[in-house]
């Protein structure tokens, strides 16, 4: 069980004295029994809906996206730190998703563009994090 306490809203300014109380958030691991596992404080925002995929081993991976334009994957249950990728132009992630096959993260980001990155610990070892982009094409 995973839940990310989110502030209240009435601290989201960014010009109040309460905007880095805001920032700060907290992502708590729960067993299926309710025990608290991990807890751990998040330094920027998250934005969106993080999702939860089996990695290449079979384990559960938190996936989400900052708003300073970082794409974070950590390991389940114990919240560890697996891949952090910085988008060059560090846009507000807005949504997250991984392809069927887990080798790319699609994200979509405030300005309209598509982010994909490809993990490096499931295609060669060596690879650093490639990030492409390509806009979002939608018919009325």
């Amino acid at each position: 069980f995973l839940m990310i306490r989110r502030p209240p809203r009435s601290t989201q300014s960014r010009s109040s004295a309460a905007s880095d109380v805001y920032k700060r958030q907290v992502i708590y691991s729960y067993s299926i029994n309710g025990f608290l596992i991990e807890q751990i404080q998040e330094k920027s925002r998250i934005i969106g809906q993080p999702i939860v995929i089996k990695n290449q081993y079979h384990l559960d991976t938190l996936i989400y996206g900052t708003e300073n334009g970082q794409v974070i994957i950590r390991d389940l249950p114990l919240l560890n730190v697996v891949n952090i990728s910085q988008i060059d132009y560090q846009p507000i992630v807005l949504s997250i998703l991984a392809s069927q096959d887990k080798k790319y993260i699609f994200c979509g980001c405030e300005d309209g563009e598509i982010t994909v990155v490809t993990d490096p610990h499931i295609l060669h070892e060596n690879i650093p994090i490639i990030a492409a982009y390509c806009l979002l094409y939608t018919s009325d």
